[in-house]
């Protein structure tokens, strides 16, 4: 895998992204059980994730609420790309997320 099939975005980006406070993306993430990957004192998410949180926010400034969001897009955001790129078969968004992590935190560990 290259740099360029996997990226990450720093969370530190995203309060400004969103113009809201660290701990609310942190809720967020949480709410759609997307987890962080740290590194030393940064952490990131994979850039994959950053379509849903957009499509959250955008759902929560237009007077929606988090969990109908979920419930309106349940099954309907899983992390695919990168099983794709190691020749796996998508299945739950928590397995997916699991594989993401294990690959992410490697291809972090070799970066730095």
């Amino acid at each position: 895998m290259t740099e360029a099939e996997i990226n990450l975005i720093p969370l530190a980006d995203l309060p400004a992204r969103y113009g809201i406070s660290r701990s609310v993306i942190y809720d967020r993430l949480g709410a759609l059980n997307v987890e962080s990957i740290r590194s030393g004192k940064k952490a990131f998410i994979p850039a994959q994730y950053l379509k849903l949180l957009d499509e959250l926010d955008e759902h929560l400034k237009g007077g929606g609420l988090t969990s109908e969001f979920i419930n309106k897009n349940s099954g309907t955001h899983t992390a695919t790309n990168t099983r794709q790129l190691v020749g796996e078969k998508p299945t739950s968004l928590i397995e997916d997320q699991a594989a993401i992590l294990t690959l992410m935190k490697a291809l972090v560990d070799q970066l730095l």
